[in-house]
Parts: structure tokens; sequence; C-alpha cells
């Protein structure tokens, strides 16, 4: 039943966030089309919590993003767990071993964010499997932060006891091997 399901007449509704999406479409697209050429796939690229209301709504059936808390609406599996890493403009230097901002702003999109630490308008923080995909990189010194030692999770989500059928479970298969194959995140700096 399931078989029949994805090779005919099937839609596949996937939200991403637009960094992942940029570099994980290209590689997973084209392997999943040729496995499953008769399914109607659609993307929405959003952040995490659009994606997360997309889902809980019935929009998405599946979505990829960094996940630091769970929801217990949610069911997730788990791709890849990146450490958390701080971003600053290259030779800023770190007041007693520490930032203290006088006012902390929020951003959805973490290119932006990433281009306003590089162009030294305070801090990014992000996962090291993101590094690699940001542009300006030369322009910042990164930071691992030691203690305590956080990570996010790069995990893909569904509505708990909803039913993904193969083609579902073959791209997330899929994005997990596009994201193991991505380069390297390099080395950065480590707090003293």
């Amino acid at each position: 039943m399931e078989e029949i399901r994805c090779s005919g007449k099937w839609s596949l509704r996937v939200g991403i966030p637009p960094v992942r999406c940029s570099y994980l479409l290209p590689r997973v697209l084209p392997a999943f089309h040729a496995e499953y050429p008769g399914i109607e796939f659609s993307i929405m690229e959003d952040n995490s919590e659009r994606l997360d209301e997309a889902l809980r709504e019935g929009h998405l059936d599946l979505s990829f993003c960094g996940v630091a808390r769970e929801k217990k609406e949610f069911s997730y599996e788990t791709l890849r767990e990146d450490d958390m890493l701080i971003v600053l403009e290259k030779g800023h230097l770190l007041e007693a071993r520490g930032i203290r901002p006088a006012k902390i702003q929020e951003h959805s999109n973490i290119r932006a964010a990433f281009s306003l630490a590089a162009a030294g308008y305070g801090a990014a923080f992000l996962g090291s499997g993101l590094l690699p995909h940001m542009e300006e990189r030369e322009r910042t010194d990164v930071y691992a932060i030691l203690d305590p030692h956080p990570s996010i999770r790069f995990c893909a989500v569904w509505k708990t006891g909803r039913y993904l059928p193969a083609c579902a479970h073959t791209f997330i298969d899929l994005v997990r091997t596009a994201q193991e194959s991505s380069p390297s995140s390099g080395t950065w700096g480590e707090e003293e």
C-alpha cells in the first residue's frame, strides 16, 4: 500500500530554512526524483518557528531544522549534531572573556545575523554545520563555546502520529547523506 501511494499521484510537502535549502536541495532533489519521479514535491523556505506552525496546521508533511528543545506535538529524527559557535568581527576583542551587549537583537535570518557580526555589529550564534555556507566567514573570528558546551541538532521533524510514507523516509535519508557529505566547517578558535 505504501509503495503504491509513493509511486502514484502523491505529494510531499517539505519545509527547510533558506540557508540549508540553498545547499541541500541541489544534492537531494535529483536523487529523490530519480527514485520517485511521480511525486509532486513542494518546498517552503522559512525559519523554524514558521515551519513548526505549518507542520502544526497540516500545511507541511515534514520539515528540517535546528532543534534546541523538542516539542511534545512533534517527532524528531536527528540527522546531525553541531557545536554551537559564536561569531565575531575579525579582530574583535572579547572583553573579560565574554560579551556584554547593551541590547540584544534577535534575527530569524541566520545569514543576516552572521553578516551583522562580520560588520562589527554584535555577535551571532550558529551551528558549526552552517559555517562553511556563510559567505563572509573570512571577515570573522569564530569560537567554540566550551563551558557549558552547547550543541544544536539538525533534525527531520513531523507531527507526532502522522503517517510518513516510504518516499518521506527516503527524502530524510537523502538529506542525512547530504549533511554528512557537507564540507567540513574547519577549525575555530577556542576560549582559553
